[in-house]
């Protein structure tokens, strides 16, 4: 009969203790942080369109739709429509700053009622290197707001930085192969 006890124990205590360990994980400094780096072996200017152009930036992320079409402008409320993992993702963006083909900086969230709540903020730097070339550096902070996404923080954030990077990787090579691209390096 201790054997039983200690089994149910054992069965309690675990997800407890993964509970924990997700919740301390959760409160650690860099939590919801993700930085992406990418070089591309085309000049700043050709690599901002690619942000800009909704036609070129669906060419590379999971954006189905973008209203207003011109949206990369300081102060523009923009909407975006996309998909991951299966599920449609209707998230409000301000843009915050636009420096253009150098840097710009937007906050996203979630549309009202989502559910999947979320805050973002995304800083984009394009950085031209010598000879030709731009270095793309993106710095993202992502706060979740209902509790079961704060729990599994880790593990989303991870998510979200493989995508990012993934979508970093479809830049790299939707750019480098448009006509007149440099050949990589």
């Amino acid at each position: 009969m201790k054997w039983v006890k200690r089994m149910i124990a054992v069965l309690v205590a675990l997800p407890l203790v993964g509970v924990g360990l997700l919740l301390i994980a959760g409160m650690r400094t860099d939590a919801g942080r993700i930085d992406a780096t990418r070089d591309i072996d085309r000049d700043s200017a050709d690599v901002y369109r690619y942000f800009t152009e909704p036609k070129l930036l669906g060419s590379w992320t999971s954006i189905e739709d973008l209203q207003p079409a011109d949206w990369l402008q300081a102060g523009v409320k923009a909407r975006f429509v996309t998909r991951a993992r299966g599920q449609r993702i209707e998230m409000e963006c301000d843009v915050e700053a636009v420096i253009p083909g150098k840097s710009f900086s937007l906050r996203l969230r979630s549309r009202p009622g989502a559910d999947f709540a979320f805050e973002q903020r995304l800083d984009y730097a394009l950085v031209p290197m010598s000879p030709r070339g731009t270095r793309v550096t993106v710095t993202s902070r992502i706060r979740f707001l209902d509790t079961l996404p704060r729990l599994f923080e880790p593990m989303l954030t991870r998510a979200m930085g493989e995508q990012l990077e993934d979508d970093l990787r479809r830049l790299k090579s939707v750019v480098e192969a448009a006509p007149g691209a440099a050949s990589s390096k």
